[in-house]
């Protein structure tokens, strides 16, 4: 017998749960919403300064490798490496013939999300780029953070939800 009022107690208490779950949310103290994307471009070739043999934009972007190119001529493109999500690497051509062109990454970590777009294409190596000499033709995008300014309040509310008070 307690077998069974165990069994049952069990199916009225998912079916208590199903219910509640399936009812529609109240969203007016909440902020349940993905996070919206921002599009992003690479720095435009006339924003590179170069420091010794580094090459920056601000404190936003950098070379991590030194470089021996003096003047940079253009942008060549941008490379993404990731699996969904990744890192960006921008690509510029300086005016010097025979050397590498230079790398810039962003000085604090992103992680980006596969870019996509009719310039981005997948190569056999499994990583993306986009080769345009105009920053606009390889966008990319990043996560907006969310909005945790009022984390607590929100833990409160859905607490209150849970347990029915």
């Amino acid at each position: 017998m307690k077998t069974i009022i165990w069994i049952t107690n069990c199916i009225l208490g998912l079916l208590v749960s199903c219910a509640w779950a399936m009812q529609p949310s109240d969203t007016t103290n909440t902020t349940e919403t993905q996070p919206e994307q921002i599009m992003l471009y690479c720095p435009q070739p006339e924003e590179l300064t170069k420091d010794g043999p580094w090459w920056h934009v601000n404190n936003i972007w950098k070379s991590y490798n030194q470089s021996f190119v003096e003047e940079i001529q253009e942008f060549s493109g941008a490379q993404w490496i990731g699996v969904k999500v990744g890192k960006i690497i921008c690509l510029y051509k300086g005016k010097e013939k025979l050397t590498f062109p230079v790398a810039l990454e962003p000085v604090h970590p992103v992680l980006v999300p596969a870019p996509t777009g009719p310039n981005w294409i997948t190569t056999e190596e499994g990583y993306k780029k986009c080769i345009s000499d105009d920053v606009k033709d390889c966008p990319f995008t990043q996560q907006k953070p969310a909005d945790v300014s009022n984390i607590y309040g929100q833990i409160k509310y859905k607490m209150k939800r849970i347990n029915g008070k």
